[in-house]
Formats: C-alpha cells, sequence, structure tokens
C-alpha cells in the first residue's frame, strides 16, 4: 500500500513518457587505421535516432468494441496509462450526469483553498471529507458545496485541472460532464498539481483506497482480487426517465499495470444492470493492462 498511504511523504515527479534514446552505437567501427580516414569533401551520414515506441492500444479497443455492441445502453471509458504516458478513449464526446463522481473534485477545490491559506484542515472539514467518500454521503457533499463556495469556486479548480465540458451549477450532481474531463480528475489525483499541497493529495488517495466495501465495486474489477492497490470513487444517479446513470472512477497500481481510468454508463434499467457494465470495462482495462500490451520499451512512470 506504498503509493497510497496518507501517512507516506511521498511527492510525485512527473517526468517524461519514456525516454527517447540518441543514436544507435551499435555499428560503430573499431579503430580507424591512417588510410581509413575519409576525406574531408566525404560526408559521414549519422544513424537517424531511434523513435520512442507508441503504445498500442487495438487489443482493448476491440475487445470493448465487441463489448458495446452487445448491450442496450451507453458507456464511455478513458484511460491513461502511467508508465506509457499515453491516453486511450471510447466514445469520449456522450454526455452524462457527473453524479458521486463530482465528491472529487469538491474536495480538491477544499484542499486548493486550504493550501492557498496556509492551514489544515478542520475537525469538521475532515469529518464531511471523511463521508463524503468513503460512504458517498450526500448531506456532507451539501455542506461542502457550500462551504467551498459553490458552483464558481468548483469552476476555478475546473479550469485548473483543464476541465472543459463540465459546467458547475447551483445544484451539484446533475451537471453534464464527460468521461476525458473525469479522467483529468482522476490524474490530477495521481500526479498532484503546483496548487495541491502532496499531504493532502495523499490524504485524499488513502480516502479512495478505503471507501466503505460496499461502495468498493467498480474500478477494482479484476485489480483489487489480484492485490493491486485501488483508489476509487463511484456515482450513480435516475434520470427524468428512472433510467440509471452508474459511473466509477480511479487510480490503479498493480505493480507493472498503473493507470488512471474512467468509466461513465447510462440508460439502465437498474443500479445493479450500471454496476455489471461499468465493472466488465474496467476488468478489460485492467486485463489489457497487466498483460503488458501496452508497455513500450524503456518506457518510464510518468509519476512515483
Amino acid at each position: 500500500m506504498a503509493r497510497f498511504t496518507c501517512a507516506l511523504a511521498l511527492v510525485p515527479a512527473v517526468s517524461s513518457c519514456g525516454a527517447a534514446p540518441g543514436s544507435s552505437q551499435a555499428d560503430a567501427p573499431g579503430p580507424i587505421q591512417a588510410e581509413a580516414i575519409p576525406h574531408p569533401d566525404v560526408t559521414v551520414a549519422a544513424e537517424p535516432p531511434i523513435e520512442a515506441p507508441i503504445a498500442d492500444w487495438t487489443a482493448l479497443d476491440s475487445a470493448v468494441q465487441d463489448y458495446a455492441a452487445t448491450l442496450p445502453v451507453n458507456f464511455s471509458a478513458a484511460v491513461f496509462d502511467e508508465l506509457t504516458g499515453e491516453s486511450w478513449t471510447f466514445k469520449p464526446r456522450t454526455e452524462y450526469f457527473e453524479a458521486s463522481l463530482v465528491k472529487v473534485p469538491m474536495l480538491l477545490t477544499l484542499f486548493r483553498e486550504v493550501t492557498a491559506q496556509g492551514r489544515e484542515l478542520s475537525a469538521d472539514e475532515d469529518y464531511l471529507a471523511t463521508r463524503m467518500i468513503r460512504y458517498s454521503d450526500n448531506e456532507a457533499a451539501r455542506w461542502m458545496y457550500s462551504h467551498i463556495g459553490g458552483a464558481s469556486a468548483l469552476a476555478a479548480t475546473y479550469e485548473l485541472i483543464g476541465v472543459s465540458r463540465t459546467i458547475p451549477g447551483e445544484r451539484w450532481g446533475v451537471t453534464a460532464t464527460n468521461v476525458e474531463d473525469q479522467l483529468r480528475i482522476m490524474r490530477t489525483v495521481a500526479e498532484g498539481a503546483d496548487w495541491l499541497r502532496e499531504g493532502l493529495r495523499l490524504y485524499l488517495l488513502g480516502l479512495m483506497e478505503s471507501v466503505d466495501p460496499s461502495q468498493a465495486w467498480g474500478a477494482s474489477a479484476g485489480a483489487a482480487a489480484d492485490g493491486a492497490e485501488v483508489a476509487l470513487k463511484n456515482g450513480w444517479l435516475p434520470d427524468d426517465d428512472l433510467l440509471w446513470n452508474v459511473h466509477t472512477a480511479g487510480v490503479i497500481n498493480a505493480g507493472n499495470a498503473r493507470y488512471d481510468i474512467a468509466v461513465l454508463s447510462s440508460g439502465h434499467e437498474t443500479f445493479a444492470d450500471g454496476v455489471v457494465v461499468v465493472e466488465q470495462v474496467a476488468r478489460l482495462v485492467y486485463d489489457f493492462e497487466k498483460s503488458g500490451a501496452n508497455d513500450a520499451a524503456g518506457a518510464k512512470p510518468a509519476h512515483e
């Protein structure tokens, strides 16, 4: 649990998404004899640089496309691979109710304010934060939304993160969002930001890693059974037609599989139906990531 435990003084070091090696020396000549020295007018061509390998998402894309073809509902998915620094999306423009996923950026907004003020969380803030993430407590979220300054404060956080399609309103949770915006939020949780104190980021990861067992579904599918570290937040909300939006987002550390994920879905007859769908998509992602199919040779983690 080294990565998500709040007590650790873990500092993210954002680095390049895989070092591109320089020119190959494999064909360098041995000692040059005098007669082998080229004429000054002769140009010796340098070997072209070796390009960094490109991640291959083909297998995942095919598996998700095949699964989507069997369903009468909508879902979107997005993944950021921390080892290659590359992203993959499926139906990124489809919009859904944000539901309780908004509780994570609410806390990021609180932590941004606390960081700017140079203070610690109050006992009340700690209590509300715990209730919001571990138990998805809506009353705690209502109090928190007012406490942080509502829509304008949340919008300021979204602007810093790069969230562009999710516009906060007076009522939290019913805002339209898409999977790309939700992935940006998860990447902020995983990587940190200069406006977010590191201890507070780790505190949030700790809450997301210790959600109530009844809410530990979704992004954990497949990964948790293998002993991976999983920090997640789920959201669910019926629409005006009483069809369910069911979502999951998280940060996964399974050793050789390290990634951030968001899966959003809508049109489910029941909440349970939605859980089945987002878990199947999450499982497809985990199986793909742990297979190493997306590993780039020589790639380094985007953050530690």
